[in-house]
């Protein structure tokens, strides 16, 4: 249809966003990466690679809105440091780690597009471990490596 962009330039947009996504990444601009990721996989969300992609984004994220025990908003994004003074007083490690359960939901995302790419597992067990779920973690490992046993 006339207005509509075609496949190829949806193609384009996608590999611009996501280059634009793995420059901020590797600068260390991890919200910036994230938002990039989030505007590819609108357009192609059956491209595992951006939800890995994201997942580390997300992972790497050191930013949380609220403590999720107490549910007290901490204003914007505050770092870790200060979430960890935050007037509430709960020290929490949850609150620290939110960003671990938008990174294991886009590796598991990843894992159902592409139940082959080696990857997508080592994200989710990061994820996994990240909120403590050691256990499940280790055989996400192991299934990652039935896939790929040479990945160590």
């Amino acid at each position: 249809p006339e207005g509509q962009p075609d496949a190829s330039e949806e193609m384009d947009e996608t590999a611009t966003l996501r280059a634009m996504g793995n420059n901020a990444l590797r600068e260390g601009r991890h919200s910036e990466a994230v938002e990039s990721y989030s505007s590819a996989i609108a357009l192609s969300p059956r491209d595992h690679r951006l939800f890995s992609n994201r997942a580390a984004a997300y992972s790497k994220l050191d930013k949380v809105r609220h403590c999720v025990i107490c549910e007290q908003a901490l204003g914007g994004s505050p770092s870790v440091d200060s979430v960890l003074g935050a007037d509430c007083g709960l020290y929490s490690w949850f609150a620290v780690r939110a960003q671990h359960k938008e990174a294991l939901a886009d590796a598991e995302e990843c894992i159902k597009l592409a139940p082959n790419f080696s990857k997508g597992y080592s994200r989710k067990a990061f994820a996994l471990y990240k909120q403590g779920l050691f256990t499940e973690a280790m055989h996400t490992c192991d299934a990652g490596l039935k896939v790929d046993p040479d990945n160590e």
